[in-house]
């Protein structure tokens, strides 16, 4: 995944913003991949609890928008409501040496800095995958397939949902 996101970080001034409903309008924007808390290595086996992450322009404006709530004060919502120009990028990673909990690129968006974004990210961090049933899986994540680690969004699933390669059927 680093070499991928290295050439794209190359070509595109970015920054990642967490996204969230979160206690204060203050955020982070992280400038490069490397300052990710979750690349490659996760602290939760399932994959809504693991940081996904605005990839937008660096010199895009990110709106927050304010969540009033029923009890105590206001949240603020961090997505890709009303930031045009982003897609969201969710790291997958390792959990306990025992799974590797999958990630995501994706966008909601159709404006033309979006499309292309995503579109390099995905070219760029698939370059070697190969088809496994609907999806597709990198060198690495075959490698540790092969081993006998999980690929799954969740350690609690059934290892049934997990993500595993076509045995041969029996005659």
């Amino acid at each position: 995944m680093e070499p991928g996101l290295r050439r794209i970080e190359s070509r595109y001034d970015l920054q990642y913003v967490r996204i969230g409903l979160f206690n204060t309008r203050n955020f982070k924007s992280f400038r490069s991949f490397v300052e990710l808390d979750s690349l490659g290595i996760v602290t939760h086996g399932d994959w809504n609890l693991i940081p996904d992450y605005l990839m937008a322009s660096a010199d895009a404006t990110i709106k927050v928008e304010r969540v009033p709530q029923k009890k105590a004060g206001p949240k603020f919502n961090i997505d890709q409501r009303g930031n045009d120009r982003t897609i969201t990028f969710l790291t997958s990673g390792v959990f306990e040496s025992r799974a590797l909990i999958c990630g995501r690129v994706a966008t909601v968006l159709s404006d033309s800095f979006a499309t292309e974004l995503y579109q390099s990210v995905v070219r760029e961090l698939m370059r070697g995958f190969k088809k496994l049933s609907p999806y597709m899986v990198g060198p690495e994540a075959l490698e540790l397939l092969d081993q006998g680690i999980r690929l799954t969004p969740s350690v609690k699933f059934s290892s049934e949902m997990d993500l595993a390669r076509r045995r041969p059927e029996k005659d």
